[in-house]
């Protein structure tokens, strides 16, 4: 007669528990032919030798670290998982053994081997630190089969049946797989003595072999992959079969010897050679076989994802036929020529130092990135690329084809480029700097998000009528003399106005504002810049600063976010009827006279090194820090100056007090002033004075 217990039942070292936590009794022995439905889990218990006679568990079994555990009792039913661990007297389970769910062993040192009739209906998983030398003939697994560090094993039985998934790792004596193997996807690592697989191998998924260094070639049978193949270190292997077809992706990395791909080879997803960051991981430490390899690609190779080549430096060209939606031949600076008839969603040519032409009749469709192509002098007609156009450095290209309509282009460091084609259409980002023979840009560019011509030293105009949406770039700019009227965007006078109804919250306002200061109008150290067109607006910032030979600011400037003038050393004055959204920076404008009357700043006002600057006006209001720092000229501040962040007096030797007017919300910085400043009334002004003291 049976016990049935509806409970889980739980030991741990000598304490029993009908609970996960809590020791409430001495321990128990469990009674014979106990049918228990919810699981049981022994612990670091030394005085279990085995388990009952007739049990029958429902859930599942765990033994851990039981040191005197010898064995299974015959018959047991296990319906969940069983998973025993770290008993390192066990030397035997009952022949019987079923368990519908998993087996997992790992750390039983002595048990010698798996008894005939075990029947599992999930996984077998056997690790490390176990001494089985083999499995039992015609052993059954519904679901995966895992072999780690099962150092032991040098062959696998004969009718192994593996419902799911076959996973061999560090099993370093293994030489053989069984003769009629049939699995879902097979994973064999660091099997360095496996020779060969057999020759009517099945495999319905995938297979990864990795540093099984002394497997040689592939059955001519395994011609159909279902699923991916990856190779890697496999430095022995020589040969794959004869019109192989792969389901999904292959990737090949680090097998030396295989130097030849085979006839008829095609691949549905991607196909990667020499995997980025694996392979090569710089040039200064590849040796002669790791670039040579797998340099012969059969004719008419056919890739239905992408095709990966990093890095080859002996592959000079592609077999004719090439088909693939996309190629990465990034780093081969050996190739010389692409094959004809090439349709392409994608083409990176990064490196490619030899290239010197692209086929007439090549299409790409999204993305074209050549990069370093130093030797490449002209790009084909009708390309067909609308994301992506990515040439810089591509110093011998002189000319671009006509037709070319993108969202992204670079031509960066394109040093031999002189002109653009007038119907050139960039939608987004147009890089040129350092185009230093670039002297136009075409008429209708169209509206673009941001543009970048850094010196770009023989640019002298912009076309009218160019619409940026964020940025544009023209730091040393040097021959450029003007610019057109209107910069930015048309919507000016609505993003420039301070009614703030028209903004839900003050978090609407703030979202604004940062937009309006990404926008960013350099024309930085564009030294022969001499004047501004009048009603200039500019929906973002501007940054004039170090033009040099700029004299003067034209009336009815509209600038959204911050203005930098700072080191025009020409400027003489401020117009009244300048709108700036932002800060405003005039540093080191050594002959700058005077401001606006009644001026008003939402930001800073950078006036430091401002030596010619003797007054300032009456009614003067600053939204952040006024900075006025080495004005050596100013002798005294208006009596309505109003100042919310900082005010900086550091070096103004001629200013002696401070009106009991003005109003200051941060810091007054008084470093380097004059002996005899009229300290007395700050203290009364409730100032936070900083000086040298």
């Amino acid at each position: 007669m049976s016990l049935v217990l509806e409970k889980n039942i739980h030991f741990y070292g000598s304490k029993y528990s009908t609970r996960p936590s809590g020791d409430i009794e001495e321990h128990l022995n469990l009674p014979k032919n106990l049918e228990l439905r919810g699981n049981i889990s022994i612990r670091k218990c030394d005085k279990i030798e085995n388990l009952p006679e007739g049990l029958s568990v429902k859930g599942n079994i765990r033994l851990d670290e039981c040191l005197n555990l010898i064995g299974l009792p015959e018959g047991l039913k296990v319906g969940g998982d069983l998973k025993i661990s770290n008993c390192a007297k066990l030397v035997r389970l009952p022949k019987h053994l079923e368990v519908g769910g998993n087996l997992e062993l790992s750390g039983c040192s002595i048990l010698p081997y798996l008894p005939e009739g075990v029947r599992i209906g999930g996984n077998l998983e056997l690790k490390e630190r176990l001494d089985l030398i083999h499995l039992p003939s015609g052993m059954a697994v519904d679901g995966n089969l895992v072999l780690w560090k099962c150092a032991n094993f040098t062959s696998l039985p004969d009718n192994l049946i593996v419902g799911g998934n076959l996973r061999l790792a560090g099993c370093k004596n293994l030489r053989y797989l069984p003769a009629g193997l049939k699995v879902g996807s097979l994973r064999i690592d660091d099997c360095e003595n496996l020779l060969s697989l057999p020759d009517d191998l099945k495999v319905r998924g995938s297979i990864y072999l990795d540093r099984c260094t002394s497997l040689t070639c592939f059955p001519d049978r395994l011609s159909t992959i279902a699923g991916s193949l990856y190779v890697t270190g496999c430095s022995s292997l020589n040969k794959l079969p004869t019109n192989l077809k792969i389901g999904e992706n292959l990737h090949l990395n680090n097998n030396h010897q295989l130097i030849r791909l085979p006839r008829g080879l095609e691949v549905s997803g991607d196909f990667t050679i020499g995997q980025r960051g694996f392979l090569f991981e710089s040039e200064d430490n590849r040796s002669a076989n790791e670039t040579a390899h797998v340099l012969h690609l059969p004719e008419n190779l056919k890739v239905g994802g992408k095709l990966e080549l990093v890095g080859f430096s002996c592959l000079t060209s592609l077999p004719d036929g090439l088909e693939a939606e996309a190629l990465n031949l990034s780093g081969c600076n050996g190739l010389i020529s692409l094959p004809e008839g090439l349709v392409l969603r994608e083409l990176n040519i990064k490196g490619c130092k030899n290239l010197s032409r692209l086929p007439s009749d090549l299409k790409v469709a999204r993305e074209l990135i050549a990069e370093g192509c130093s030797g490449l002098t002209e790009l084909p007609n009708n390309l067909g690329v609308s994301w992506r156009l990515f040439l810089r450095g591509c110093t011998s290209l002189s000319v671009l084809p006509e037709g070319i309509d993108v969202q992204n282009l670079d031509i960066s460091d394109c040093v031999e480029i002189t002109e653009l084609p007038q119907d050139l259409k960039v939608r987004s980002s147009l890089k040129a700097g350092g185009c230093v023979s670039l002297g136009y840009l075409p008429r209708n560019i169209g509206t673009t998000f941001s543009i970048d011509l850094t010196g770009c030293i023989s640019l002298k105009q912009l076309p009218e009528g160019l619409v940026m949406l964020n940025a544009m770039n023209l730091t040393g700019c040097s021959s450029l003399e003007r610019i057109p009227e209107k910069i930015g965007l048309i919507n000016y006078q609505e993003s420039n106005t301070t009614d703030l109804d028209r903004w839900r919250s003050y978090e609407d306002m703030e979202d604004e504002h940062r937009k309006l200061i990404s926008r960013v109008f350099s024309l930085r150290d564009c030294i022969n810049l001499r004047y501004l067109r009048n009603n200039m607006i500019v929906d973002g910032c501007l940054d004039l600063s170090g033009c040099i030979n700029l004299a003067a600011i034209p009336d009815s400037l509209q600038v959204a976010g911050w203005l930098s003038l700072a080191g025009c050393k020409l400027l003489r004055n401020i117009p009244d009827d300048l709108s700036v959204g932002g800060s405003l920076y005039l540093s080191d404008c050594v002959n700058l006279h005077k401001l606006p009357e009644k001026y008003i700043v939402d930001g800073d006002l950078r006036l430091s090194g401002c030596s010619s600057l003797v007054k300032l006006p009456q009614e003067l209001k600053v939204y952040g820090d006024l900075d006025l720092s080495g004005c050596t000229n100013l002798t005294a501040l208006p009596e309505k100056l109003e100042v919310r962040g900082d005010l900086d007096l550091s070096g103004c030797s001629n200013i002696s007090k401070i009106p009991k007017t003005t109003t200051i919300f941060g810091k007054l910085i008084l470093k380097g002033v004059v002996d005899n400043f009229e300290y007395g009334d700050l203290m009364n002004m409730g100032l936070d004075v900083e000086d040298n003291y």
